[in-house]
């Protein structure tokens, strides 16, 4: 009677520390650190700026974007009614390239002014296509070893545009 009864529920057992388990050279000692907010001061600081560099950095792109569309401009000009009526194919290739690889730069900055994101497969192509403008103008100029090394870029820039394509995990944004 002086006994009371045994409480039959059990308590449940916590599962294990998954630092308890790792070696000694990965446990914490001592008191963790405490994370402090901004104080006061700083937080006003930042709060005031950071929209300042980030209007700054806009109005940058946006005369960027203003210079490739006169330059494309300009390049389309010089390609349809200098070049063509020339008949020097060369420099009609040359300059499609070029208007091309302008065309690629003007899409990145928009991209990025609209959604503060760059996707790495357009610079990609902005990088192969600028290879392959340099290797069709300038191949006379180049020793062997400088376009094997240029065939192996190519080759690399290549295997990360399939990576960068068809593994990336934000292919919608």
């Amino acid at each position: 009677m002086g006994k009371k009864e045994a409480n039959t529920v059990s308590e449940p057992v916590p599962a294990p520390n998954v630092l308890d388990s790792r070696p000694a050279y990965f446990k914490v000692e001592g008191p963790k650190p405490q994370i402090t907010p901004l104080d006061n001061r700083e937080s006003k600081f930042v709060n005031t700026v950071l929209p300042i560099l980030k209007s700054v950095s806009n109005v940058i792109i946006i005369l960027l974007i203003v210079a490739l569309v006169v330059t494309i401009v300009y390049k389309l000009y010089a390609l349809f009614f200098v070049d063509m009526m020339s008949g020097n194919f060369q420099n009609v290739i040359n300059d499609l390239l070029l208007t091309i690889i302008l065309i690629e730069l003007f899409t990145i900055l928009y991209s990025y002014l609209v959604k503060y994101y760059i996707k790495v497969e357009r610079v990609i192509e902005l990088g192969i296509i600028s290879i392959i403008r340099e290797m069709l103008f300038k191949i006379q100029e180049f020793e062997a070893n400088k376009i094997y090394a240029v065939a192996v870029l190519l080759v690399s820039f290549g295997l990360l545009f399939f990576i960068e394509k068809y593994y990336s995990k934000s292919r919608n944004v």
